[in-house]
């Protein structure tokens, strides 16, 4: 695999134990950059092995699932269990279509 340059615009440590050596990692990155990768490459840097525990997306594009950033509108994500509810996947796309809508028009601006 070809190495190709990640671009990293956050990079926060939170509620570091260290006890047990476990932190939360908050990363803001641009498209097609891999988490794990960059989790494996940080703990290289310094001397280290690491692992993740779990991975939650909290902002992908124009679409947010947490009040991370006050420019990003807010959408709730569909879960497994919303699947075979049709009137919780039609409210998804009706609310994910309106946040790209105003996506959109503020880009045009």
């Amino acid at each position: 695999m070809e190495l190709r340059p990640a671009v990293v615009h956050r990079l926060e440590v939170r509620d570091f134990d260290a006890a047990s050596g476990e932190f939360e990692l908050v990363v803001e990155c641009g498209g097609g950059t891999y988490v794990r990768t960059l989790i494996v490459d940080l703990a290289r840097a310094v001397g280290s092995a690491a692992h993740m525990v779990a991975l939650e997306r909290t902002r992908v594009g124009h679409f947010a699932t947490k009040d991370d950033r006050a420019d990003a509108p807010l959408v709730t994500p569909v879960c497994e269990e919303d699947f075979s509810n049709v009137q919780r996947l039609y409210e998804a796309m009706e609310e994910a279509h309106a946040v790209r809508q105003e996506a959109l028009e503020r880009e045009a601006m």
